[in-house]
């Protein structure tokens, strides 16, 4: 025992319940050891891309994206948080899908409507797949 402790107003009494619930056999859940903050970490990841890719798997929409994504992907994230707002705006109009290229040729005088000339819906509803058929063909 330590001789520092001896004689201090209260400590004999917290020496006395430290040894008395050292002897004592555990009572509550298991695991009675602590589990490192690093192994919660990697098991929330591990849980989470299992989710996301889950999600992205049960999806019946996202058609465009799925052509040009093959899943969540961290790399294809950080290189677009990377970018700049306005980059990335039109990154993700890209693969979503959802950006007005009709509109920005009409506003430049190229086209004299909204309408796609694949699916004649409205800019609204535009895909982008729809752009790319055009130039590329079945290329991409």
């Amino acid at each position: 025992m330590d001789t520092g402790h001896c004689g201090v107003p209260g400590n004999e009494t917290v020496d006395g319940l430290a040894k008395k619930a050292a002897s004592t056999a555990f009572i509550g859940p298991e695991p009675v050891f602590g589990v490192p903050m690093c192994s919660m970490r990697a098991a929330a990841r591990a849980w989470a891309h299992s989710e996301q890719q889950r999600l992205w798997t049960e999806n019946t929409t996202c058609r465009q994206a799925k052509m040009f994504l093959k899943g969540p992907d961290l790399a294809v994230t950080r290189y677009a948080l990377s970018l700049r707002w306005r980059d990335m705006h039109c990154l993700v109009g890209i693969i979503t899908g959802h950006v007005a290229l009709n509109r920005h040729l009409k506003l430049i005088g190229v086209k004299d409507n909204v309408i796609c000339p694949q699916c004649s819906e409205e800019e609204g509803t535009f895909w982008v797949s729809a752009w790319l058929l055009l130039l590329y063909g079945n290329a991409y």
